[in-house]
């Protein structure tokens, strides 16, 4: 009997699946965005994490941070990167005045 799954199913409303949809499609899309929009596309079918992976030839992991980026911050936001720390500028803006 197959372990069942505690995480929580994430569902998709019409507008935000057409976009999805439209965005696995893309040819134009980054690579990472086609990808992650498969990725949301299939855990919303209700397909398992590792038959998504394989089915991808991705790693869980990924696929684990992809959907938990969508159930806590939304689609839109698990389609895009997360903004790291980033470098200070070294000239202040009074310097460049």
């Amino acid at each position: 009997m197959p372990f069942a799954s505690t995480r929580t199913k994430l569902i998709l409303d019409e507008p935000s699946r057409q976009k999805l949809e439209e965005i696995s499609r893309s040819r134009t899309e980054p690579v990472r965005r086609v990808e992650r929009a498969k990725m949301l596309l299939l855990f919303a079918e209700n397909k398992s994490v590792n038959s998504i992976a394989q089915q991808l030839q991705t790693y869980r992991e990924k696929i684990v941070r992809c959907i938990q980026k969508a159930l806590d911050m939304g689609v839109d936001a698990a389609l895009k990167d997360l903004t790291g720390r980033g470098v200070q500028p070294k000239i202040s803006k009074e310097a460049k005045a």
